[in-house]
């Protein structure tokens, strides 16, 4: 009883630091991938990118695979925002954290069990290699904290409030934000599909914020 109420004390220090810094957090800089929310939508996706090069450059810096992927996109909005005659500033985005224990089934009810940490992506730096080291010092800032767990506490308690309540929490998040970014493992074994073995996934890799 003693350790759980510890946990449960280091817990809700944590979501109210969390909700503390998110709210006193500046904007995010004003750049074309905040836009007043309409009915035009837009995807698009990267050519194929071989996992083993990917793996490859993680092993040649000492850092793990989401640290290249991360830097990866941060490459790509870099320049993106370049190419339409904008400053790259760093930008923060939201990463979903699967909470879930490995191994754990999924209950009948469903639902996801995922916090979300605040990430600032290093799209300021030119150079690829420091893209790479810099999203690899943060992240491992972060490992360091509860701010998943917290997040997460975070969502639940909002998702009890009134309609008004999550229209605010969506309008907070998305002014100190400028996407959702987030990496799905494939299967590790074949996959079929009406008799066909599936050889390619298509999937998205970022979700941009919106003002209303």
């Amino acid at each position: 009883p003693l350790r759980r109420a510890w946990n449960a004390t280091v817990l809700g220090i944590g979501v109210a630091a969390t909700a503390l810094r998110i709210l006193f957090a500046a904007r995010d800089p004003r750049t074309r991938l905040h836009v007043r929310l309409g009915t035009r939508k837009g995807a698009s996706w990267t050519q194929p990118i071989e996992l083993d090069r990917l793996k490859a450059v993680g092993r040649a810096y000492g850092v793990t695979l989401n640290d290249v992927l991360l830097a990866v996109t941060a490459g790509a909005l870099r320049r993106h925002l370049l190419a339409h005659g904008e400053r790259p500033h760093d930008l923060r985005i939201f990463m979903p954290v699967n909470l879930r224990p490995p191994g754990q089934p999924v209950p009948a009810s469903l639902g996801n069990r995922f916090g979300l940490i605040f990430f600032s992506l290093p799209i300021s730096l030119a150079d690829a290699e420091q893209r790479v080291r810099a999203v690899h010092a943060r992240t491992q800032r972060l490992k360091a904290g509860r701010q998943a767990a917290a997040t997460f506490a975070m969502l639940s308690i909002i998702g009890a409030l009134p309609v008004w309540g999550h229209r605010l929490a969506a309008g907070l998040l998305g002014a100190k934000s400028s996407a959702v970014v987030t990496n799905v493992p494939g299967p590790r074994e074949p996959v079929m599909l009406a008799g066909a073995q599936v050889d390619r996934l298509i999937r998205g890799g970022a979700a941009f914020a919106a003002d209303e």
